[in-house]
């Protein structure tokens, strides 16, 4: 995956649709304030000036622009709106969707759930497309119904999947049964009092454990058996998928506080749509590739302001991108995706914080990890544990324990013995 701090010059054939990407606007009409640990700068009013330019770029030319969608990733207002006396959240909700009516109708708007949506508006309310105020919720061809997880096929030979973070979450409202569920699993994998706010839920957590929060969430069985039932379309239709959540589906591609739940049984699906639940023995793999045909070339995330990248060990690129929110200065913080299907590789025109990438699918072999992605503070981490282990060694053993450094080190230690 070649990446570069500039705009991508790279010529396009003609099977190419281009969409922005902004994640994380985070828009409140309140001052300036910070994160949780108040290490990071927030600029709550900012972020409006910067989909602004978001919006006025991907407009250019003005006659016809230049993107066929756009996926907006999640938390498009911060939850101050509802908190602050002289924040209105409707005021607020004006304020960025004026932005968004200078994009013609016909350029449709993903609107991912984050955490943030939840924390503003009813589950009920923004799961149907008659009641949200966002673009949350559309008819899915493989349901047949209306759902906050669907896909859409933007363009000949190219389908957009958009996941439901906090399908299992604590934010979906008391009485749900999901809710339940959240609290449920949270009990057994984090030892804090997730139920009161203002404390740090990450006490005694560490690795991917990180991950067990009441501000991630998970995808239920009903959206995974959807999930592959929509890839399997997709291969069938012979198109490309771009798959959207607004929380990462992988470690490695941002901070392991910033992953789903269960992402190894959606790892599972994205890897091989057709035999991710078949019986032991029977996985309908495909000649290619021991994990099967996957239609999926990328997976783009908000929610780690920070942002950051990798591809796993399919080939797949995962991209988390970085948030308005906390862009400095005069900076900005989007991108305006092409997506090349005749040439097979994905652009990345990042401006601002959001760093421009090539990405061929599937990538270059020397790209591609043999036991995972992993990132290199976990390598550092196995190094200083495990006297002599070199890179290589602590990465292959890094990925079969898919980057929880417990466990690798207990693999290594079984290994030793």
């Amino acid at each position: 995956m070649a990446e570069s701090s500039g705009s991508s010059s790279a010529s396009m054939s003609g099977r190419t649709v281009s969409f922005g990407v902004i994640a994380d606007v985070q828009y409140a009409d309140a001052p300036d304030g910070s994160d949780f640990k108040k290490t990071v700068v927030r600029r709550y009013r900012n972020s409006l000036n910067i989909l602004r330019a978001a919006v006025e770029d991907w407009m250019t030319p003005k006659d016809k622009g230049r993107i066929q969608m756009v996926l907006q990733l999640g938390d498009l207002l911060d939850g101050r709106c509802d908190r602050l006396k002289d924040c209105d959240k409707m005021d607020c909700l004006k304020s960025v969707l004026d932005e968004f009516e200078k994009i013609p109708k016909s350029v449709p708007r993903f609107d991912l759930i984050g955490n943030h949506e939840l924390y503003l508006f009813p589950r009920n309310k923004i799961s149907s497309s008659k009641q949200s105020p966002l673009n949350t919720s559309r008819l899915d061809p493989v349901l047949g119904e209306e759902s906050t997880w669907y896909s859409y096929v933007a363009s000949p030979g190219f389908r957009v999947v958009i996941l439901d973070a906090f399908d299992i979450s604590t934010m979906n409202g008391e009485g749900n049964p999901n809710t339940a569920k959240a609290y449920e699993y949270l009990a057994q994998h984090n030892p804090n009092d997730v139920k009161t706010h203002g404390v740090d839920w990450t006490t005694g957590l560490s690795g991917l454990d990180l991950r067990n929060v009441p501000y991630n969430g998970a995808i239920g069985n009903s959206q995974l058996e959807w999930l592959a039932k929509t890839l399997v379309v997709a291969m069938e239709s012979n198109e490309k998928c771009v798959v959207a959540s607004h929380v990462a589906l992988i470690p490695g591609s941002n901070s392991a506080s910033c992953v789903v739940w269960n992402y190894r049984q959606v790892l599972d699906i994205l890897w091989n749509p057709r035999g991710w639940n078949a019986p032991k023995g029977e996985e309908k793999m495909g000649s290619s590739s021991k994990y099967g045909e996957t239609p999926v070339v990328s997976c783009m995330y908000g929610h780690a302001h920070k942002g950051g990248s990798c591809i796993d060990q399919r080939g797949i690129t995962h991209i988390t991108f970085q948030a308005p929110l906390e862009a400095t200065g005069d900076n900005v913080a989007y991108a305006t995706v092409h997506l090349d299907m005749g040439a097979g590789k994905m652009v990345v025109e990042g401006k601002g914080s959001v760093p421009s990438r090539n990405c061929p699918f599937p990538p270059p072999a020397e790209d591609v990890p043999p036991g995972g992605i992993v990132d290199a503070e976990a390598v550092q981490y196995l190094q200083k544990n495990v006297v002599g282990l070199g890179d290589v060694e602590a990465r292959e053993v890094l990925g079969k324990a898919m980057g929880n450094k417990r466990v690798a080190i207990a693999h290594l230690k079984k290994g030793q013995a």
